[in-house]
């Protein structure tokens, strides 16, 4: 659906009527599972109060307790389109981890055309028709007489200003492509964005680096966060205790997906201090973690697993522990955790045979397997040891 093709131009007026809840645009927006702006240079689809109330919307709306999604494409100076999307698209699989493909691809989004965005206003957009501003600015305050003349500043401006600019300032810096200069700006913006999803890649951050993006991670996210995807590759140690501090303040957290992957701790102090904040997230049903080659250690293994022990809520789990030491102590630790979740649905256990462990703690892994698959209701169980 085209919203440039879509009303008959010659009885628009009949077409739109007075209640932009009546009009044909918010129909389309109400039937579609998303919106996809397309934007020239000048971000001049953000000047139009027609176009700004359908992203209000966009951004607002609900289908049955989906979100709608939103997306926006723009054409780069070498002719290709480029979009910034509503969580990961298909093309993102090519990558080894969506997350990373969608930083990647989202990379090549101008950055002057996210610096113009920034300046959105929505109570300066323009229209055509003078008695269309008045309505739609009266429909974002939820005034009651939509005919009025609409307030020059309100609350419902003010959330789709900080929606529109955190959402474009969320892909800057989740794709790495933020100047520095305009950094606490993009924070600022991200933390006020109202986002109830965030996806975030880096790999090879060292020291100070590391530091910095924990840092910045940590004061950009909105406390009220639900689901959270975080790929770290290939960093330093200090990344454990920063993404420990910044996953630590979203306690609102339903969903968590955390890939370490070659990001080793420095000690079992390290994996203590990330298992205490993991253990505190307890609004948490779906659980991803990736210790890929993280070399935890016995005793890093035993703090994260009895973090995951608090966890009553969780319904799916999914822990891969390629390339970490397990004792005997440890395996039948895990399986005890995991047959004690009173939630648990779905559980996907990963190791390989770089793993030490020794044949007593693969079976009783294995043994795991069948006795949940066994209850009722079953849980989904799958273990590769």
């Amino acid at each position: 659906w085209v919203c440039a093709y879509a009303n008959n131009q010659w009885r628009a007026a009949a077409e739109v009527g007075d209640d932009p809840s009546e009009s044909s645009f918010r129909r389309a927006i109400d039937k579609a599972e998303g919106t996809v702006t397309v934007l020239d240079e000048a971000a001049a689809t953000y000047t139009r109060i027609w176009c700004s109330y359908e992203i209000f919307v966009s951004l607002t709306a609900r289908h049955g307790g989906a979100k709608h999604l939103y997306d926006v494409y723009t054409v780069r100076a070498d002719g290709k389109a480029v979009g910034i999307t509503d969580g990961c698209a298909l093309l993102d699989d090519r990558y080894v981890s969506p997350v990373s493909g969608k930083a990647a691809r989202e990379a090549g989004f101008p950055n002057g055309l996210l610096a113009r965005a920034l300046e959105i206003n929505v109570d300066t957009a323009e229209a055509s028709v003078e008695a269309d501003r008045v309505h739609i600015l009266n429909a974002i305050a939820g005034a009651g007489d939509l005919n009025a003349t609409p307030p020059t500043t309100h609350a419902g401006y003010e959330r789709i200003n900080r929606m529109l600019h955190g959402r474009f300032a969320y892909s800057s810096f989740a794709s790495n492509t933020n100047p520095r200069d305009e950094a606490e700006r993009l924070l600022a913006a991200m933390r006020d964005s109202g986002m109830s999803e965030m996806d975030f890649f880096r790999q090879g951050l060292q020291g100070e680096d590391a530091t910095t993006f924990a840092a910045a991670l940590r004061s950009g996210m909105p406390r009220d966060l639900r689901r959270l995807r975080l790929v770290v590759d290939s960093c330093g140690e200090a990344m454990w205790p920063g993404v420990a501090q910044a996953v630590g303040d979203l306690h609102e957290l339903e969903d968590l997906a955390l890939d370490l992957y070659c990001t080793q701790p420095a000690g079992a102090a390290a994996a203590a201090e990330f298992g205490a904040t993991l253990g505190s997230l307890r609004h948490v049903r779906k659980l991803d973690l990736c210790f890929y080659d993280c070399r935890l250690g016995d005793e890093g293994a035993e703090r994260i697993i009895s973090a995951v022990a608090k966890l009553l809520a969780l319904t799916d789990l999914v822990l891969n522990l390629h390339g970490n030491l397990l004792s005997d102590a440890t395996a039948a630790h895990l399986a005890k955790t995991i047959r004690a979740l009173p939630a648990l649905q779905k559980v996907s256990l990963g190791a390989d045979e770089n793993v030490s462990i020794t044949p007593a703690g693969r079976s009783t892994l294995k043994g795991l397997q069948g006795e949940l698959a066994a209850r009722q209701p079953p849980v989904d169980v799958e273990v590769l040891v």
